[in-house]
Formats: C-alpha cells, structure tokens, sequence
C-alpha cells in the first residue's frame, strides 16, 4: 500500500461521493436555472438587452464526460475496489469542473438578471415617491395620479418595456419635485 493510499479511506471516499451527489443536486438546479433565465427574462422585459446563454448544456449529462456519469463510474470505481487514491483523484478533478460550472452559471444567471434588477429598482423608486406624495397630501392630485398610473402599469406588465417605465417613472418624480418645490415657496 502506497501512502497515498494510507490517507484516503474508503469512509472518506464515502463522504466525499454523497458530498459530491448533494453538490450535483444544488449544481442541476443552478444549470437549470442558468439554461432557462434567456427565456425567463423575455418573458418579463420587452428587448431585453445583453442577454447570455449557458455555452455546455450538456455539461450535467453528456454520455462519458458529463458531471452524473462521471460521478456515477467514480461511485462504481470506489465500490469494484479501485484504489481509493485514484477515486480521490478523480473526486478532485470532478470538484473542479463541479466548481468552474457553478461559477458559469451563477454568472449567466446574473447577467441575465440585470433588466429584471432595473425594473425592481424602477419599482421601489415609484413606490417610495408615491409615498413622498401621499406624505406632501399630493397623492390624489390629478395630474401626478396619472403619472404614476401610468408608470405603475407598465412596470407590473409583463412583458415590462424598461425604457418607457423608466420615462414614466422619472417623468412622475418631476412632477412631484415641481410640486414640491412650488409648494415650499421661494423663500424656503
């Protein structure tokens, strides 16, 4: 028996393939979302801009190199009695495109994200100016309430085009600072 043999021990090979399967489990998940967050956001932005796709859709299962069968023939190495130190070898390189794959599509997803992260941002803004409004006792004035109709609409349609809530928005946010700073008066 090698040394290398002597520090890897069938329990820990053991422990480290159900580590590796529950990390598979969380990584199908990510891929999943990464694959779908294209169709996902076209689905909410009109033209969304800058959109990424996941490049290996194979990646998790692809016949001899993908993540499952992999893990699958390191379990079957580790049970048919191959030497644990070439199943923790494998379990390493395994754990790195494990890694490399989560990043990408951890990447991907928040690439994908950003359209959906500008109109949440153009929703609290509207939100918090409405709020500014019924505080000043403006909330039911008729021309401000139109504004903010009309830019609450577009920003809870689906899909939301981010260009014309952004216009709304910022439209209702001057009219309520023209308001304001009518209503405090020159001297203030």
């Amino acid at each position: 028996m090698t040394g290398e043999d002597r520090t890897v021990s069938a329990g820990g090979i053991a422990r480290d393939l159900t580590a590796a399967r529950e990390q598979l489990a969380s990584l199908s998940d990510l891929v999943r979302e990464a694959l779908d967050s294209p169709k996902h956001v076209r689905g909410r932005i009109v033209a969304p801009v800058g959109l990424v796709t996941f490049a290996d859709r194979d990646v998790l299962e692809q016949d001899g190199v993908g993540l499952r069968p992999w893990l699958d023939d390191l379990a079957a190495a580790a049970l048919g009695g191959r030497r644990d130190g070439d199943v923790a070898r494998g379990l390493a390189e395994w754990r790195e495109l494990a890694v490399s794959t989560e990043q990408a599509a951890r990447a991907v997803t928040s690439a994908n994200a950003v359209g959906l992260n500008q109109r949440r941002e153009l929703r609290g803004r509207l939100a918090a100016v409405h709020g500014k409004a019924a505080r000043l006792g403006l909330a039911e004035d008729e021309e401000l309430s139109a504004l903010h109709a009309r830019a609450f609409e577009e920003l809870y349609r689906a899909p939301t085009d981010l260009a014309e809530a952004e216009r709304l928005t910022m439209a209702y946010v001057r009219a309520l600072h023209s308001r304001d700073v009518r209503a405090e008066g020159p001297g203030r």
